[in-house]
């Protein structure tokens, strides 16, 4: 059983613990953060986090840098665009650890044939392309 959200005006609390928040009526839950620093929305320390101060937003960081920041501590980091319909193409930016470089890679239908899926790679090292 999802617990209602409950409505907080003018409370100034550090912690709210609550199993599920869900609208029942077709609204959104709104969370408002503060503008100053420490302001955060966190999602277990790093894994998500949206700044208040800055409006940045952090995937593997607490502290991002940028207006989207990456991190991850394997050093193996896949940005990736897929609309999941069957068949479709998607694109992947990659970085792998310890390879000094970045892939960019789409796939596609070869000649609309849906069974064959292939893949096109610019690979960027030392100011070098290579396709």
């Amino acid at each position: 059983m999802a617990l209602k959200a409950p409505t907080f005006s003018g409370l100034n609390a550090r912690t709210i613990a609550v199993g599920t928040l869900e609208s029942t009526d077709a609204t959104s839950v709104k969370v408002d953060l503060g503008d100053d620093a420490g302001d955060d929305f966190a999602v277990d320390t790093n894994k998500l986090v949206v700044a208040g101060d800055t409006g940045r937003v952090g995937i593997g960081t607490a502290t991002p840098a940028s207006t989207l920041e990456m991190e991850s501590s394997s050093g193996d980091l896949i940005l990736e665009m897929d609309n999941n319909a069957a068949n479709s193409a998607n694109f992947q930016i990659q970085n792998g650890a310890g390879n000094s470089r970045v892939d960019f890679v789409t796939n596609g239908l070869d000649g609309g044939n849906p069974a064959s899926l292939v893949n096109t790679t610019i690979t960027m090292k030392a100011q070098k392309v290579g396709i």
